[in-house]
């Protein structure tokens, strides 16, 4: 108890003392000498202590409670010479003004010009790039990135303000889903990469492999005119001031998963790598159509294919993931080059048991709730292997010109294993279930692009060039599908489901193959007039845009059949079953059902040029301009009585949009957007291709008739940036959707649900913004808060789709846009204490109930429910080569719920029936990193 009481008073007293201690404060800018433009993030200390501050996006500073007396400052930036301000007198509760400025140091710029590359991944760079912005801008750096133990960019994009994750790869803004959205990679507009959506698979890109990401909120005319939610800008790492080379590993336990039993079919050698080897695909003799072959040598070739339809149990090794980096700077001649190259590596695991149910609508006359229509438990173990390259160059030929390659290569591996138990009372209401499905999908995504920037007229006009290119293929062979049964309350052995002709359902293969090249080139001139260093000058800028895609897809499948089932065939287990020895004795053979309709071919040429012009006039700068977009729409395909389906959609639409700012202050100002975008439909969206889809036992079909959406954006955005890397603000917006474009679910030829697309007549979106990033070292002294900084960011959307009059559709009519949030929430402590090189980070996430499926007059919708995520990491340095971070995800282990809503009064509760439902497991990694 002494000891306590002995402590307390020490501590009083230490209290005491600093609460009458002398001090002041000093404050001041510092400039460019030659351009008199504030410096953002010089460095301003006492000499001789570790106490200073950074000069913020204004090149403004200030050091708080600085001791009375005299004192000396020394300032510093890279590329300028160091300054000493001696003599510095600091007075008891007063604020000495210090105002200067630095000049580039051109020492060693005799033989050789250097040319530094312009930082762009720190946080207070790209919170610098958001205030210099003409248009509406969110964004990250990797600086935040480094923080978190975020693996892919779609787990980084959730830091961002209005932004939420759906199937933890697609990213959905401002409550719009990910359809609505625009990616660029470097500058180029990237693919999308999936069969039946139009989207960008974030997963694709290693979070270390960014350099910054950008959302661009409201349209500008050198902006793609194809978004609503925003235009998405990844820029891969690519600047090097000095060689290294680092190391990093981890490794990672699931809850769960880990350690725990976990099951697949066989692998091929070469799925570590995320690729098959061909060891599921069709041999190079398979014929083109199995139906076409007859007899003996029917059955010889489908013998031919792997017996793999059992499931082999192993135990679930813990995540692992390497990655090497290496970065060069040297000269050829005097030409300034660097290389950045970094390969990742990474395996993960994961095992979920599931819940899928499905239910007819409530019965509002009989006040009864739904019967089921299929109820099951699920098995569900995904393994995915990853490799990761980013390759990039640099040349700087002079002062004014710039060359730089960029290449960015991901190959993913996924192997997903479903076995399920349960009842479909529809189709076999008497009987018990247990249905396999076995699937590996293979991803490929090159993205490579070659740009050049050149100045002249001193600094006044800037030519910026851009070719690239893309590839994609997503191959999935040998998706294996089928059911077997028993009577219901029976111990009896399951019997396989047997078709009498092909099914997609029942003992199927299917084979599926997606390439698509694109191909772009822009330029984009850039001019200033009057006073170039000026804050806001005059610019007008000119460009033009082209994007050429082609892609092609085809998939087939076939059944096992039995023309006299057997029980002593269907009664074997499911290896011996499908046995070669057994291929071709009783009546067992091979039946193709591949439909007309099951390939296609899709070209899209869009040719865009714009003009545009920022105008200062006071403390008022107006941006506006134009964008035309040419975009034609190409597809071949058949329907299944072999009847050409030509779409040919060639839309000429002009683009206007403006973009006014008003400086309230130096720190602070107010921006007020406008412009018109588009959403055209993807192929798949129109491909008449029908997919079944065996997790969520439905059809999936594509629409023809789509048209192109138009939308209206308007933005109302204030702007505060108190001190460096922090900023508060607040953002109203408005859309207004002509014939914006959904998925939806009806009811198939046999009664099962059914998904494809359509346009409703209209819709509206509207809601606010609220973002704050804050530092406590100005008002926390010298305690630990010093080092703590806050992150928060919020928006409330309400969103109204109507649907029109169309009378197939009953239900419904006026409801939210599907993946619409009504709210979401961010929250991030950030702890550095870079003396003692530890940092504590904590991550927290949380959205409103969001329409996952729309319904239909048979169907209800279904909603995503609320689900509260928590991260946190911990990292120490070593040194100044190794730091080491431990990790925690999914904390709070929250399940996946997805409920219908059976009584169609838009609110889930009572009556409504859970569809899916499951939990990923917290997620634990531990991790070093070495410079060498």
């Amino acid at each position: 108890m002494l000891k306590r009481i002995t402590i307390f008073f020490i501590l009083s007293f230490l209290c005491t003392i600093s609460l009458f201690a002398q001090s002041g404060s000093i404050k001041g800018t510092i400039r460019d000498a030659a351009t008199n433009e504030g410096i953002i993030g010089a460095n301003v200390i006492l000499e001789g202590t570790t106490t200073g501050a950074s000069t913020d996006v204004n090149g403004n500073y200030v050091i708080p409670k600085v001791p009375t007396g005299t004192v000396n400052l020394v300032i510093s930036y890279i590329s300028y010479r160091t300054k000493k301000v001696e003599g510095v007198r600091i007075e008891e509760n007063k604020t000495t003004t210090i105002n200067t400025n630095l000049e580039e140091d051109v020492a060693m710029l005799q033989d050789i010009v250097v040319v530094g590359a312009r930082e762009a991944h720190t946080d207070i760079a790209v919170i610098n790039e958001i205030k210099n912005a003409t248009q509406v801008v969110s964004g990250v750096s990797s600086e935040q990135i480094t923080r978190s133990m975020d693996r892919d960019a779609a787990q980084v994009m959730m830091r961002v303000p209005g932004i939420t994750i759906q199937d933890n790869r697609f990213i959905s803004i401002r409550g719009v889903s990910e359809r609505y959205n625009q990616v660029m990679i470097n500058n180029a507009i990237a693919p999308s990469t999936e069969i039946d959506v139009r989207s960008f698979s974030f997963d694709l890109i290693p979070s270390n492999m960014i350099e910054r990401m950008l959302v661009y909120k409201s349209g500008t005319a050198d902006l793609p005119g194809d978004f609503a939610g925003g235009v998405i800008k990844l820029f891969t790492q690519s600047s090097v001031n000095e060689n290294f080379t680092n190391i990093s590993l981890s490794g990672g336990f699931r809850v769960g998963t880990t350690l725990n039993d976990f099951q697949q079919s066989k692998t091929s050698s070469t799925d570590f790598l995320g690729f098959d080897n061909g060891f599921r695909k069709l041999p190079s003799d398979f014929p083109a159509n199995l139906n076409d072959v007859s007899g003996e040598n029917a059955f010889d070739v489908v013998r031919s294919l792997p017996n793999n339809f059992s499931p082999i149990r192993s135990t679930a090794a813990p995540d692992f993931s390497f990655g090497v980096g290496f970065g060069r700077k040297f000269f050829i001649g005097k030409v300034d080059v660097s290389n950045l190259t970094s390969i990742n590596y990474s395996y993960g695991s994961q095992y979920m048991n599931i819940d899928r149910n499905l239910y007819l609508q409530y019965n509002s006359q009989t006040g009864t709730v739904g019967s089921p229509i299929f109820q099951y438990n699920d098995d569900f173990y995904e393994r995915s292997n990853r490799v990761g390259i980013i390759h990039n160059w640099r040349f700087v030929l002079n002062p004014n010109t710039t060359i730089e390659f960029k290449n960015l290569y991901n190959q993913i591996g996924d192997h997903e294993t479903v076995l399920r138990n349960g009842q479909n009372l529809v189709q076999r209401s008497s009987d018990e279930l247990q249905n396999y499905g076995y699937r590996y999908t293979e991803r490929r995504i090159y993205s490579g692009q070659l740009l050049g920037t050149h100045k002249f007229g001193g600094d006044r006009s800037t030519l910026s060039w851009l070719v690239g290119t893309n590839y994609l293929l997503r191959n999935e062979p040998d998706f294996r599908r089928f059911r077997t049964f028993r009577t219901a309350g029976t111990d009896n052995g399951y019997e396989i489901i047997t078709p009498s002709q092909s099914s997609l359902v029942d003992n199927s293969r299917f084979y599926s193959n997606l390439d698509e090249y694109s191909i772009s080139n822009g330029v984009d001139f850039e001019r200033k007039l009057g006073k170039t260093d000026a804050k806001n000058p005059l610019v007008y800028k000119l460009g033009y845009y082209v994007d050429y895609r082609d892609r092609s897809f085809a998939a087939r499948y076939f059944s096992y059949n039995i023309r006299n089932p057997r029980q002593e065939l269907t009664l074997l287990p499911i290896d011996q079953f499908f046995a070669p020895e057994n291929i071709g004795r009783g009546d067992v053979e091979a039946t193709e059902g591949t439909n007309l309709s099951d390939s296609y071919k899709g070209t899209n040429l869009l040719t865009a040029g714009y003009a545009s012009i920022s105008i200062p006039f006071g403390r008022f700068y107006l941006s506006t301009g134009a964008r035309v977009e040419h975009n034609r729409q190409q597809l071949e395909s058949r329907d299944n009585a072999n009847r050409r389906l030509n779409v040919d959609n060639p839309i000429f639409v002009p683009m206007p949009f403006a973009n006014l700012s008003f400086d309230l202050s130096e720190r602070s100002l107010m921006r007020l957007a406008y412009s018109r975008t588009v959403n055209r439909p993807e192929f798949r969206e129109l491909a008449p291709f029908l997919y079944y889809d065996f997790v969520n036992e439905a059809n999936v079909v594509g629409s023809p008739d789509l048209e192109t959406a138009r939308i209206h954006n308007i933005d109302l955005r204030y702007e505060f940036y108190p001190r460096p890397g922090e900023t508060i603000s607040i953002a109203g917006f408005y859309k207004n959707f002509d014939k914006p474009i959904e998925n939806y679910v009806t009811q198939a030829s046999d009664g099962t649900q059914q998904f494809s697309y359509r346009n409703a007549v209209l819709a509206n979106n509207v809601g606010v913004e609220l973002e704050v990033r804050k530092s406590l070292s100005d008002i926390a002294g010298e305690s630990f808060l010093k080092n703590l900084s806050l992150v928060f960011n919020g928006s409330y959307i309400y969103s109204r789709v109507d649907l029109g009059s169309d009378p197939t559709l009953i239900q419904d009519r006026i409801r939210a846009l599907q993946g619409q949030s009504p709210y979401i929430a961010n929250l991030a402590a950030f702890y550095d204490d870079r003396d003692r090189g530890f940092a504590f980070n904590v991550f927290y996430n949380v959205f409103g109930k969001r329409i996952s499926r729309v319904g239909s007059d048979i169907f209800p919708t279904v909603y995503e429910m609320p689900r509260n995520m928590l991260d946190a990491t911990i990292s120490k340095t070593i040194g100044e080569k190794v730091t080491l971070k431990v990790g925690a995800q999914n904390i709070l282990n929250a399940r996946y719920r997805f409920f219908q809503d059976s009584n169609r009064n838009r609110e889930i509760g009572g009556v409504d029936q859970l569809i899916t439902g499951y939990q990923r497991g917290a997620y634990y990694t531990a991790g070093v990193a070495i410079k060498l």
